[in-house]
């Protein structure tokens, strides 16, 4: 199984404000489609409520261990850790798809990093600055893409050491 990162950030690190994401890039959102379709999407409670249904073509791992929906919904299973929902993904291919904890614990089992930087400084309450975490003895830059004139894609692939 490949465990990939998808995230989009401001030039400030703000990849969230009041639970959604304060910009829209059309263009992201193609690209997130395209990439995370027949995969399974990990994401935390706080995402989820962002998105609050299934996504076609993709199964969805939320991770939370505080709150589970009363009603089940296709597609979506609630799991207390991440590494209970790695578990149980049935998908040839993963995307973490926030928030910043997740992202933070599952960074070291990733092999791909895909990062949309928005070219805006936005407020938000939801902060976390990937490129600060990637470093140049593991990860390498595999590919720059302009999107639209505000926002770029970073792919990064992780090359010595670490999972994968």
């Amino acid at each position: 199984m490949r465990v990939s990162l998808i995230v989009a950030q401001s030039l400030n690190g703000i990849i969230g404000n009041d639970g959604a994401i304060p910009w829209s890039v059309p263009e992201d959102m193609r690209f997130f489609r395209e990439v995370t379709m027949g995969s399974t999407l990990i994401m935390g409670r706080r995402t989820w409520d962002s998105i609050a249904r299934a996504l076609p073509g993709r199964q969805i791992a939320v991770v939370s261990t505080t709150e589970r929906p009363n009603k089940d919904i296709a597609g979506v299973g609630f799991f207390t850790s991440p590494s209970s929902a790695l578990d149980a993904a049935t998908t040839d291919s993963v995307f973490v798809a926030g928030g910043p904890r997740l992202y933070r614990e599952l960074l070291p089992q990733t092999s791909e990093v895909f990062v949309t930087l928005v070219k805006r400084l936005v407020e938000g309450d939801t902060a976390f600055d990937i490129f600060g975490l990637l470093a140049p003895a593991v990860w390498r830059l595999r590919e720059t893409k302009i999107l639209s004139p505000e926002a770029e894609l970073f792919h990064f692939q992780r090359f010595n050491g670490g999972n994968p």
